[in-house]
């Protein structure tokens, strides 16, 4: 076990926002987009070094950009991408690389070579003193207090279940679905185009995605296709171009799909049967007091109206001798990044985090045998 003098830093690299601060702040310091821009027409922006926009240098020049989004479905897809990314929070902290340990989060079953690429940049080119890659799931449920719960995380690339007992999860019954907020916000665009509205470019999409976070809402059951649906209260949402566009049932109809994923052809569960199927899968004995503490986390799950859906819709399809209980933290968009926080100062910090010597003596392997 080493010491550090430092707090180390907390970076959640996620496919829409990469969080990021050191440990023992309440919020996180940072939270900037995840995606990287390149100028559509460089004569149109002011000279400088690097051609590439980062931060909040490319939030102010989003419409001048062409974007690109390195993690996907919580995978590295771009390495170079990322790394300016990882420069960037640095940067932005103002905080030197090898000043202290740092606290990376992981999406479930993240292939081992992603791990490797990881400590590779941290250790080689950041030479940073000690690292430790950890579950976002075990990493949300430390924010919760608690050492047992079902955390559900649906964020913008992945939903993630991890049921954990004592502080471990359980393995054989993780889960995890590549349908989350990213597709609400691409079928919210489709039902946008069959009204006659053209979204293309990827400051489009991200206006879409505005749309989606401020005007969306998620049914309180579900939808009888053929019904006649509900009139949703019409809304509007005003364009930087001026342009009004009109909002009706597709304020409920994008986030439909999360929960029927059917209506898109796609042969997966709902979120709801999801979990269910992850509860199921756990010892017969761990069933009831683990749908008594189910923990929701991740930024898709703040859409009104989704606490409400899913605990309904668990409360029909699970086993009748159960007692279903959920919570809907209001920090729960940060709840990966504040349980890392907590996890800083326990005692199981110190005995997990890889050291830059071990890393050194032991190489890529160590990321083959390390239980965390």
């Amino acid at each position: 076990m080493e010491k550090h003098k430092k707090p180390p830093l907390i970076i959640d690299s996620g496919s829409s926002t990469i969080k990021a601060g050191l440990a023992g702040d309440k919020i996180p310091s940072l939270t900037i987009p995840s995606f990287v821009g390149r100028a559509k027409f460089p004569h149109t922006l002011k000279k400088r070094t690097s051609d590439t926009y980062v931060g909040f240098e490319a939030e102010r020049n989003i419409s001048q950009l062409k974007l690109r989004y390195p993690i996907s479905r919580g995978k590295v897809e771009n390495w170079a991408d990322v790394e300016e990314l990882w420069k960037y929070v640095y940067s932005a902290l103002s905080l030197t690389t090898n000043a202290q340990p740092v606290i990376i989060s992981e999406t479930s079953f993240n292939p081992c070579e992603n791990r490797e690429k990881t400590a590779e940049i941290f250790f080689e080119t950041f030479n940073v003193p000690g690292m430790l890659l950890a579950s976002q799931g075990i990493l949300s449920l430390y924010s919760t207090g608690s050492t047992t719960g079902v955390i559900l995380d649906c964020g913008e690339g992945t939903t993630q279940i991890t049921p954990i007992y004592e502080g471990f999860s359980i393995a054989q019954a993780i889960t995890r679905m590549d349908l989350a907020g990213k597709d609400l916000t691409e079928h919210l665009i489709r039902l946008l185009m069959r009204s006659g509205y053209s979204i293309s470019s990827s400051h489009d999409i991200e206006l879409a995605r505005t749309i989606k976070e401020q005007k969306c809402y998620v049914s309180p059951a579900k939808i009888d296709m053929n019904s006649p649906l509900e009139k949703a209260l019409p809304e509007s949402f005003t364009m930087p171009d001026g342009r009004i566009i009109p909002l009706a049932n597709e304020r409920y109809l994008a986030a439909e799909i999360l929960f029927t994923p059917d209506r898109l052809g796609l042969e997966l569960p709902g979120i709801s049967q999801l979990l269910i199927n992850s509860v199921q899968n756990t010892a017969i004995d761990l069933r009831k007091n683990l749908y008594s503490k189910i923990y929701v986390t991740g930024g898709t799950t703040l859409m009104t109206g989704f606490g409400q859906r899913l605990l309904g819709d668990i409360k029909k399809a699970s086993p009748k001798d159960v007692k279903v209980k959920m919570v809907l933290a209001n920090n729960r968009i940060n709840a990966c990044w504040l349980g890392a926080s907590v996890l800083s100062s326990t005692s199981e910090f110190g005995n997990s985090v890889i050291s830059r010597r071990r890393y050194e003596e032991e190489g890529n392997r160590i990321f083959y045998t390390w239980p965390f």
